[in-house]
């Protein structure tokens, strides 16, 4: 391997290890048609957590601090998603989107997710401590998880390639954790999530809801802890 190679591979390496753990870069890397980037149809597990009230806080704040206030939150909840082998999919404003089981395949992908939900959940406890011992304010963050068949490959334009997940299943997982924030509470699991992890969770179930831009009502699973 010449020095330009080796240069180009260690650079992919460290990119590709901003996206997911070491372990699954490494797989990839070493069986790439194992990955079958194109796009497909695959059930897979999608967690969506966001800042509830992102807004409201920023409002006050200088940009500085906001940007430093948010690489905390984004360091800590994505080590998470990793030690749980999840893949980052995307950051939407203050939110993060997070697959499970894509672009390799992930046994027990819904268990994992919740996991990482509740790990999400107790991580933020010490960082608001954290912030609270500087004077930050503290974060509230709501949290959706979904496990579906949806599409996931390179979405593209001429200028500019992505590999993410698409479909209503992912969608559903917005709605979750909007559902989140009106009933107060930070984590709600969609019906296939809560079915794949129903003997291994405690949960309260909120009803069947009709959720915003949906045709159909939702039953949703609050996520009180682990059995």
């Amino acid at each position: 391997m010449t020095d330009t190679n080796a240069k180009d591979d260690a650079m992919l390496r460290q990119t590709m290890y901003r996206y997911m753990t070491q372990e699954l870069a490494e797989q990839l890397l070493e069986n790439p048609e194992a990955s079958k980037m194109e796009s497909q149809v695959k059930e897979v597990s999608i967690l969506y957590a966001n800042i509830c009230n992102y807004e409201t806080l920023s409002e006050g704040m200088e940009p500085e601090a906001v940007v430093g206030l948010l690489n905390q939150y984004f360091e800590t909840m994505v080590d998470a998603v990793f030690e749980h082998k999840g893949t980052l999919d995307k950051y939407i404003g203050a939110a993060i989107v997070a697959v499970f089981g894509s672009p390799l395949p992930l046994d027990d992908h819904a268990w994992k997710a919740v996991k990482t939900a509740v790990a999400m959940r107790d991580r933020l406890v010490h960082l608001n401590t954290q912030f609270a011992s500087t004077n930050l304010p503290a974060l509230q963050i709501g949290i959706g998880v979904n496990t579906a068949r949806v599409g996931v490959g390179n979405i593209s334009s001429s200028k500019r390639m992505e590999y993410t997940v698409v479909g209503d299943g992912v969608n559903l997982t917005v709605a979750l954790e909007r559902a989140a924030q009106e009933h107060q509470c930070d984590i709600i699991l969609g019906e296939a999530t809560y079915q794949y992890c129903a003997d291994r969770i405690q949960v309260e179930t909120l009803g069947s809801k009709l959720l915003s831009g949906r045709k159909q009502p939702i039953t949703l699973y609050k996520l009180v802890g682990l059995s």
